[in-house]
């Protein structure tokens, strides 16, 4: 669904409006904290957010698109697919829910753990640098080449955004993802 000029407009008053939430979760694994998907979507309807997942499932990779509703019109503002660790309900499921978490989080530009950004993370702020290097993890988390093609086309704005804007982050995009396409190619 292409989005009108509206609701692009609309769309980024609404996105200043949502606060980012606090690390309250725990991944005792990773010994990190993360923000829960009860917190992210505490936050959005706190913003008064009106929006629903479309769900995607192949063999090999599960995820979601995120659809707004905002002054009568939707429009799919983010898409994450994510590559299934083994081919069951509890990975498809667990696919779903990493997908939600990051495809709203990430659009919305909420920060990467361990970066010193000047106090910006607790306010929802996200640089450049750390947008690049948030993608950059992300196309390395990728399976299979699908998968990376697909995480390139669901960034495509992001992509477009620095390679108008900041030709050297840019750069550095194009390095992530030919990082992580060497990396499949040798497995």
């Amino acid at each position: 669904m292409e989005a009108s000029k509206e609701f692009k407009q609309a769309w980024r008053e609404k996105r200043k409006q949502i606060k980012c939430p606090e690390k309250g979760a725990s991944n005792d694994h990773f010994r990190s904290k993360y923000r829960s998907w009860e917190d992210t979507e505490k936050a959005l309807s706190d913003a008064g957010l009106d929006f629903y997942f479309e769900l995607h499932n192949t063999p090999d990779q599960a995820g979601v698109s995120w659809i707004v509703e905002l002054n009568d019109e939707e429009a799919t503002v983010a898409t994450c697919m994510v590559d299934k660790a083994k081919r069951d309900p509890q990975a498809t499921g667990g696919c779903y829910t990493y997908a939600m978490r990051y495809a709203v989080q990430v659009h919305l530009g909420w920060g990467m753990p361990d970066v010193d950004d000047d106090g910006n993370d607790a306010s929802g702020i996200v640089s450049p640098e750390q947008e690049v290097e948030i993608l950059g993890g992300v196309f390395a988390m990728q399976k299979t080449q699908e998968g990376l093609q697909n995480c390139w086309a669901e960034n495509d704005d992001v992509v477009m955004r620095m390679h108008q804007g900041h030709p050297d982050l840019y750069e550095q995009i194009v390095k992530h993802y030919q990082n992580a396409q060497k990396k499949l190619t040798e497995v």
